[in-house]
C-alpha cells in the first residue's frame, strides 16, 4: 500500500541519513584531534566524508555479515567479533588503510582491552537504547490504538507523525553513539599506542 511504501522509504532515508551523520561525526572528531585546533574546517571534514563513504559501506557490510554469521553459529562468537571490530569506522577515517585493514586495526586496538570495551559498549548501548525507545513510543502507541480501537491512534496523521518522530530519533541517536565510540577509540589509542589526544590538541 502507498502508506507502507512511504513508511519504508522514510525508514530507509533515516538510516541512510544516520549512516552519513555517523561518518561525519567520526570525520569531525578525527579532524579535530589531528588539526591540533579547536576550530575545524568544514571543507576538510566533508573531504574526509567523501573519501570514506564508499570504503566504509563495504567495511560495514563485511562487519555486519561477520557478526551475523557469528550470531547464527552461536551468540558468543557474534558478540566477540562485534566488539573486536567495532572501531572500524574510526580506524579507516583516521588512517585510511584498506577496506579490511581498518577491521584488523580495530582488532589490535581492542585485543588487550576486550572486556573493558565490552563493558563500555554494553552500558553506553543500554543508555542509547533507552533514548531510542523514547522516540519510538509513539509508534508503539499505534499498536495499542489498534488493540483498543482508539481512532486517533490509528489515524493516518498519527501514523505519519509517529513515524517521523521515530526516524528523527534514529538521526539523533546515531551521532550520540558515534561520539561515544570516538571517545572510547581515542582512549584506547592513548592506552595502547601512547598517543595523548589532549597533548595533540594543545
Amino acid at each position: 500500500s502507498p502508506s507502507s511504501l512511504e513508511s519504508f522509504l522514510g525508514t530507509l532515508l533515516s538510516y541512510i541519513g544516520a549512516f552519513i551523520v555517523n561518518i561525519y561525526v567520526a570525520c569531525y572528531m578525527v579532524e579535530y584531534v589531528e588539526s591540533g585546533n579547536i576550530k575545524v574546517e568544514s571543507s576538510k571534514v566533508w573531504a574526509r566524508v567523501k573519501s570514506s563513504v564508499a570504503p566504509l559501506i563495504v567495511s560495514g557490510i563485511l562487519y555486519t555479515l561477520a557478526v551475523a554469521a557469528g550470531f547464527m553459529l552461536c551468540l558468543v562468537p557474534g558478540i566477540i567479533i562485534a566488539v573486536y571490530w567495532v572501531f572500524y569506522t574510526y580506524a579507516y577515517v583516521a588512517h585510511e588503510p584498506g577496506i579490511t585493514d581498518c577491521l584488523t586495526s580495530s582488532y589490535y586496538l581492542v585485543k588487550e582491552s576486550w572486556w573493558v570495551t565490552f563493558g563500555y559498549l554494553l552500558l553506553f548501548g543500554i543508555g542509547v537504547m533507552i533514548i531510542q525507545l523514547l522516540f519510538m513510543m509513539p509508534s508503539y502507541l499505534y499498536f495499542v490504538g489498534e488493540m483498543l480501537q482508539i481512532p486517533f491512534l490509528t489515524s493516518e496523521i498519527y501514523q505519519y507523525v509517529s513515524a517521523s518522530i521515530s526516524n528523527l530519533g534514529n538521526l539523533f541517536v546515531s551521532p550520540v553513539m558515534s561520539i561515544g565510540l570516538g571517545v572510547m577509540y581515542y582512549s584506547l589509542r592513548t592506552e595502547v599506542y601512547g598517543i595523548d589526544v589532549d597533548a595533540t590538541i594543545d
